[in-house]
């Protein structure tokens, strides 16, 4: 349904001017047959679909929000249709000029982008608006797969690496620094005191973890 009927065209513009721009014969249409003109019922209508267009992004108003608008609200549209509606008119008839009429489509246009953008605000009745609220979204914890660089292919060449499966038991005082079981020593491991299971690192790690066994040759 449009915001503005032709009754609010005439109440907002001179009758004789409207009449002039929806004749297409050179004979001004009476006053009386405006609110029944056809052309002037589908400016308007054209003129209340732009503002939905506007309106309607990113959901700020819905339709029912926009049946409900406040009394001031209201009329605050209406003449926004009205001024979109006479610049149609004027465009349909080839009168549009770009010095006389261009301050009022600027003007029309930087509504609709204050409106779209949620920096005007159309006010409902009984509840406040929220068009121009912002929605904050925490951010989430995302998991990122270790990707295959040197670094994570040559582990045992860098026990330091973050992705190391063997970092934190290298780094662990229950590690037996010292290659105590003979087995493990002879392949270069080191053996973690809790389960006895041999912990492989390369020669790097055992350099860093135990200088002096490796210059002695126990590691």
């Amino acid at each position: 349904m449009p915001y503005s009927t032709p009754s609010d065209m005439l109440q907002r513009y001179d009758a004789r001017l409207i009449g002039d721009l929806v004749s297409d014969n050179g004979v001004q249409v009476a006053a009386g047959d405006l609110p029944t003109n056809a052309v002037l019922l589908s400016v308007l209508e054209d003129a209340s679909a732009a503002i939905d267009a506007a309106v309607y992004v990113g959901n700020r108003y819905t339709p029912t929000q926009m049946s409900a608008l406040s009394t001031t609200a209201a009329a605050f549209v209406r003449r926004l249709a009205c001024d979109l509606g006479l610049i149609y008119l004027k465009r349909r008839r080839g009168r549009f000029d770009p010095e006389k009429d261009g301050a009022l489509l600027t003007e029309i246009n930087s509504t609709l982008d204050a409106l779209r953008d949620g920096k005007d605000l159309l006010l409902m009745n009984g509840a406040p608006s929220t068009a121009g609220t912002m929605e904050l979204v925490q951010p989430h914890l995302v998991r990122v797969p270790a990707r295959q660089t040197i670094r994570n292919r040559t582990q045992n060449y860098y026990p330091d690496s973050p992705n190391d499966a063997n970092r934190s038991r290298l780094l662990d005082s229950s590690v037996v620094r010292l290659g105590r079981n003979a087995e493990a020593a002879a392949v270069g491991q080191f053996v973690d005191s809790t389960t006895g299971v041999p912990v492989h690192c390369g020669r790097r790690a055992r350099r860093l973890l135990c200088p002096r066994a490796v210059r002695r040759g126990a590691v």
